[in-house]
Order: C-alpha cells, then structure tokens, then sequence
C-alpha cells in the first residue's frame, strides 16, 4: 500500500503541475460542436500519469529493483510523445497509425505476443507472422478504440482502470505486469477529480481520435 499511496500523492501533484503549464502555454482542448464540455480543459492526464510511472520506475531501477519489465516504457514513451505532439501541432492520421504499428512491433520483441488461440474456433498454436499481424491489430485496435472514449465524466478513467484491473483479475497466474497495473490504476485515481472539476478540467487522453 506504500506504493499506491506515493503514487497517488506523486500524481495529483505532476496532474496539477502540467494542467498550469499546459494552461499557461495555452495548450487547451478547444471547445466545437462535437464537444461535451464547456469550460476550459487541458488534455495533461496523460503526461502526468506516464511521469507518475516514469519517475517511480526510474526510483526502482536505479535502485535494482525490477518491478516489471522496464523496456516496456519504450513504446509508451513513443506513443505518449506522438500524442503530445499531436495534440500541440495535429499530427496526420496516417504518421500516426504507423506510429503505432512501430510501438506494437516493440511490445511484440519484447515478448509479448499472441501466439496461441488455446482452441478457440479450433485454432491452437499461430506461425510466427500471423502471431504478429494479430497482436499488431489488436495493440493498434485497443490504442483506437481507447481514443475514441469521450474523456470527460470519468469515462475514459473508468475504462481504463476497469482495463488494468480485469487484465489482473482474470488472469490465471499472477501477472509480470500487475505492478505495472497497479502504479497506472493509482496514478489514474487522482484525475477523477480534475475531471470533475468546474473549471480548468484535466482529460485523460493524449491524442486525438484516429480519423
């Protein structure tokens, strides 16, 4: 619990922080038609909950302690800059989309692939290039299908706890990656009330929808 507890303090302080910045630089979710908000918001979740996760892992490492498999901060920092810089500059769908093919393709070399459909649909064990295009689209379809969650109300928060906590709990064994779900649900905790907040509001999504 000593844990979660500092990564809750660590991250409503870094949400708080880069909400200022963001606000400061004038970095805003601008406010259209196809909006559901009416104040100001930041989109500052992300960078917040990805520092939150940074600094506690660096902490870990530098202290040769492996609370999970730290390359696996490789392709969550590339999507988290992708996104930043998206949401600054507008990035094009395209550039994007292979963005994610690459981040995919790292998560996949580090071991983590979907190789085996244990008889589902009467599929056991895949070849290796099939294994791979599968665990591509599924990587780049969760990654969608999380951007396209409306990030005000606590919606996309929800989600993605629920995500993180189902990933642990049905898990047969004891995952590599519950620490690393477990550092992501706590630092996600806190953006419930910058969410809810009436002004100046912190959404959890760093990049803007796919299409």
């Amino acid at each position: 619990m000593t844990l979660g507890l500092i990564t809750l303090i660590l991250s409503s302080f870094l949400i708080f922080k880069f909400n200022k910045k963001f606000l400061s630089k004038n970095i805003i979710d601008e406010i259209n038609d196809r909006s559901s908000h009416k104040t100001k918001a930041t989109r500052s979740g992300g960078i917040a909950v990805f520092s939150s996760l940074f600094i506690i892992s660096c902490f870990n490492y530098f202290n040769s302690v492996e609370i999970f498999d730290y390359s696996f901060l490789i392709p969550i920092s590339l999507m988290l800059v992708v996104g930043l810089y998206d949401d600054i500059y507008k990035l094009d769908f395209k550039l994007k989309f292979i963005f994610q093919i690459i981040a995919a393709k790292i998560i996949i070399d580090n071991g983590l692939i979907i190789d085996n459909f244990h008889g589902f649909m009467g599929v056991y064990e895949l070849s290796r290039i099939v294994a791979q295009i599968i665990t591509i689209f599924a990587v780049v379809g969760i990654i969608n299908a999380i951007n396209f969650i409306d990030g005000i109300d606590g919606l996309a928060i929800s989600i993605a706890i629920l995500f993180f906590s189902f990933f642990e709990f049905f898990a047969k064994y004891q995952t590599s990656f519950s620490s690393l779900s477990f550092i992501i649900i706590f630092s996600l905790i806190p953006l419930y009330y910058f969410n809810y907040k009436k002004n100046n509001k912190v959404f959890l999504e760093t990049q803007d929808h796919f299409f």
